[in-house]
Order: C-alpha cells, then structure tokens, then sequence
C-alpha cells in the first residue's frame, strides 16, 4: 500500500531525531533508518513526521525519551499527539523519575509524568 514493492522493508521507516549529532555509524546507514537532528519539539520536527505520515500511512509508534523536564514534554505532546490517529502509540520514557506515587527520583522536579497527567 505504501511502496509497490515485496520487500517489508520500504512499508517502513524508522525516525530518530535528537539534537545530539553523536549517533553511532551503523545506525546512520541502515535501510529504513533516517537520523533527523533537531529538537523533538520543534516545527521542523513535526513538519517532518507529518510528511512520513503521508508516505507512510500506517502506524506510528512514538517513544518520547529526550529532556525530562515537563515543560519539554508537554511541548512534545502538543507536537505529536495532533498527527496520531487511532490505532497508533505514544509512549513517554521516565514519568516515573518523580510526581508519581513511586517516584525513582524525589526532588527531580517537574517531571514527564507532570506532563502526562
């Protein structure tokens, strides 16, 4: 449906985006992988993944695991959650750090799990 091809691997992408330009070699040359360096909240982020999503129509499986701050995290929903539709997943990384009943880190701060909730 996406690509007339028989090979699984063109009915799917891979979308790293992080501001750190430090990813590992192998990632960067594997088929079906692109590193896209910039802030995961920023317009050009969401520019982006709007435009895989007309290429690629299906499914969008989305691990937020950048700056644990809520103010970041919250902007990281306001991003992606407007480009989901049913049957896709969000996943935020670390709420457990602190606010939560069992926080791993009290005293962390505003934390994702304050962005969550």
């Amino acid at each position: 449906r996406v690509h007339d091809s028989s090979d699984p691997i063109d009915r799917w992408k891979v979308l790293t985006v992080d501001i750190d330009t430090a990813i590992h070699p192998t990632a960067r040359a594997t088929r079906g992988v692109e590193v896209f360096t910039a802030p995961s909240a920023s317009l050009r982020t969401q520019r982006r993944v709007e435009q895989l999503r007309l290429e690629f129509p299906g499914p969008m499986f989305v691990i937020l695991d950048g700056d644990h701050g809520q103010a970041n995290v919250t902007l990281e929903l306001q991003v992606f959650t407007p480009l989901m539709v049913e049957g896709d997943y969000l996943i935020v990384e670390d709420s457990n750090l602190d606010g939560n009943p069992h926080p791993v880190y009290p005293g962390w701060g505003p934390s994702p799990w304050d962005a969550v909730v």
